[in-house]
C-alpha cells in the first residue's frame, strides 16, 4: 500500500480513520468471555475461577444497586444509582406522544487513576492536528523509515 492511498490522489488531507483501521484492528468493546480470559491471565488463575469471580462481582453490584447503595472503588471509580423521573417522549415512527415511566439508572464516575490511565497525551500534536492525524503521521513516518 502506498502513501498516496492515505493522502488521496493529489490531495493533502489525511484520512485518519481509514489509516487507523488498516494498521490496527479497531476494537471498541470487550465482551464477557474476553474479560474472563483477561482476568484469568492477569490473576494467574483458571478461566472457570475467573468466571465465578466475575459472576459474583456482577451479583454483588446488582444487589447493591437494587438497594440504592453506592459502590466506591478508590482510584477506579464510583457506581451510583440515579433515579430518573418519568417524562414525555415521541414515538419516532408515528410521532405520537408516549410516557416513559420513572426508573433508576447507574451513573459511573471514573476515579483519578483510571482517568490518568486513559488520557491521551497531546504533547506530540502539531497545531492543526487531531489525535487521529497524529496516529497517521507517526505510522507514515515509521513506514518511510522501514523503506529506507
Amino acid at each position: 500500500m502506498e502513501v498516496k492511498f492515505f493522502l488521496g490522489e493529489g490531495r493533502k488531507t489525511f484520512r485518519p480513520i481509514l489509516c487507523i483501521q488498516i494498521f490496527f484492528k479497531i476494537k471498541t468493546l470487550m465482551n464477557k468471555a474476553e474479560l474472563i480470559e483477561a482476568l484469568a491471565e492477569k490473576a494467574g488463575m483458571q478461566k472457570q475461577k475467573s468466571k465465578k469471580m466475575l459472576d459474583a462481582y456482577i451479583d454483588i453490584v446488582t444487589e447493591a444497586m437494587s438497594k440504592n447503595e453506592e459502590i466506591v472503588l478508590i482510584g477506579f471509580g464510583t457506581l451510583t444509582p440515579r433515579p430518573q423521573t418519568s417524562r414525555l417522549a415521541r414515538n419516532p415512527k408515528t410521532g405520537t406522544p408516549v410516557m416513559i415511566p420513572a426508573r433508576t439508572t447507574v451513573k459511573f464516575k471514573p476515579g483519578k487513576y483510571l482517568l490518568n490511565a486513559i488520557t491521551v497525551s497531546y504533547t506530540h500534536l502539531r497545531a492543526h492536528e487531531t489525535p487521529e492525524h497524529l496516529v497517521c503521521r507517526l505510522l507514515l513516518e515509521k513506514k518511510k523509515k522501514k523503506k529506507k
